[in-house]
């Protein structure tokens, strides 16, 4: 029996091998799990080698240099869908590639370097006098390491439009459990610098390995990029505008958050915001991951037959619902352990500030297969919309919870702001893509998925509840 069992598991094993697309999903799935794993484990570590300011400082220090890629125009996020519609010619990716990656060298070195006055003079003002030279030693080894840190997201991103995200999965595992083992070898002997130094060694090494693949797998590619084409400029820097404007109000809502939470209720709350944040958000990563491989396939057959793409995200939508459900459920049941995981206490502010984050971002991950047809199908004016509602009412509800209302409330005014601006996209979406909406027409539930959907958000309601209960009882005179 059990040497039947074997034999059995050894033929599953080799399929999944033989499979590329499963494969791929695979492997994006196990990279995310290990590195989320891999950030909190070191998160952790720093609360306990540093405290809660430590991981205040390091948030706040790394909002602010995302704020220079607010202006990232370069389109190499959208890298792997141009491959995807040019797999025919190696030569044409070729150009694709290098055009993308010597665009970015210039564009990061003179972001970077205008960026860097401004932002020490903001940061001085935002950030304790005790904790200023360390913040500002931060800052510095940030700017130097985000030119290599896009860089390599390019040439992942060229990785996964030629098809083989398992190979990128498998960089990307290996810059994790570099930056891993760099920051807990260091942080006891240079604090915060040591999470600086494990962050560069990933970068640098994500880089070169990325780079080395695309020699060995399309034609024409050298090390050091060489090939230039205003065409291919032209393709991506188009598709990439589209793509930051649809990402840009995320991308300054995240550290404008952490700016307006550490300056105004201090990087003790930051420090408990941002690890709550970080659970729910690398969650949605995680499930992502698994699908995102799906996007250069979307491409290809939205260009090609429309009708097969829509049939293939109806194959995958109902059991992603079900993934994200379980998945978010599981995190609002665990709560209490992360809490004492990364606090050694139960503490009821950062319980519920998981939860109603993870709720947020469980409803909008509901709507991720239907983003990603989007997103491979150039149709992006409505995730655009969406963002630029979240922007225009994110920070103004940040600001307003932490001068009028209270440390929670922070978290409440994140979700509504979060769930509000995806819930517009995804409706519009629907629209331009010919989908019903969930639960109406072609596109009605099962049972069992009905069941998965709504146990997540009586479970997360539940927890809210007493969460707030336990709140009120600690805030009584």
């Amino acid at each position: 029996m059990a040497h039947r069992q074997n034999i059995s598991l050894i033929e599953s094993l080799a399929k999944f091998l033989e499979n590329q697309e499963s494969r791929n999903r695979g492997l994006s799935l196990l990279q995310s799990i290990i590195g989320v794993g891999t950030y909190l484990v070191v998160m952790r570590y720093v609360v306990h080698t540093v405290g809660l300011e430590g991981v205040g400082i390091w948030s706040m220090t790394v909002g602010f240099v995302s704020f220079i890629r607010l202006m990232d125009l370069s389109g190499a996020s959208g890298l792997a869908r141009m491959l995807g519609t040019r797999s025919e010619d190696p030569f044409e990716q070729a150009y694709y590639v290098d055009t993308m990656s010597l665009f970015i060298l210039s564009l990061y070195g003179l972001l970077c370097a205008a960026g860097f006055l401004p932002l020490w003079y903001v940061l001085s003002d935002s950030v304790p006098p005790d904790q200023l030279p360390m913040a500002q030693v931060l800052l510095m080894w940030a700017l130097f390491a985000l030119p290599l840190n896009v860089l390599g997201l390019c040439q992942l991103s060229a990785i996964d439009g030629i098809g083989r995200a398992d190979i990128r999965s498998a960089i990307n595992i290996l810059g994790f459990l570099v930056f891993g083992i760099v920051a807990i070898s260091s942080i006891r002997q240079n604090g915060l610098l040591g999470l600086a130094y494990a962050q560069f060694a990933q970068f640098a090494i994500t880089l070169v390995v990325a780079r080395l693949v695309l020699v060995k797998n399309i034609e024409h590619i050298k090390f050091m990029p060489l090939l230039i084409s205003l065409r291919a400029a032209k393709a991506c820097l188009g598709y990439g505008v589209k793509l930051q404007f649809m990402s840009l109000p995320m991308a300054a809502f995240d550290p404008l958050t952490r700016v307006l939470v550490g300056r105004w209720a201090g990087l003790e709350v930051l420090g408990i915001y941002d690890l709550s944040y970080k659970l729910a958000g690398y969650l949605r990563t995680l499930i992502q991951a698994y699908l995102a491989p799906l996007v250069p396939l979307f491409a290809s057959q939205w260009e090609h037959d429309r009708e097969a793409a829509r049939v293939r995200f109806k194959q995958i939508n109902e059991p992603t619902l079900r993934i994200v459900s379980v998945a978010y459920g599981t995190l609002v049941l665990l709560s209490p352990v992360a809490s004492l995981f990364f606090l050694s206490k139960l503490s009821t502010a950062f319980i519920f500030s998981t939860v109603i984050l993870a709720l947020a971002w469980g409803l909008t991950t509901l709507t991720l297969p239907t983003h990603l047809l989007a997103r491979a199908a150039g149709l992006l004016r409505w995730s655009i919309a969406g963002q630029l509602i979240l922007l225009a009412v994110g920070p103004a509800m940040v600001y307003w919870a932490v001068q009028q209302l209270g440390q929670i409330w922070v978290s409440v005014s994140v979700a509504a702001a979060i769930f509000t601006g995806h819930a517009l996209a995804y409706f519009g979406e629907t629209r331009v893509l010919k989908l019903s909406p969930i639960g109406f027409n072609e596109n009605r539930l099962g049972t069992s998925t009905i069941t998965t959907v709504g146990g997540f958000i009586c479970l997360s309601f539940l927890f809210l509840t007493v969460s707030v209960a336990f709140l009120s009882s600690n805030s009584a005179p």
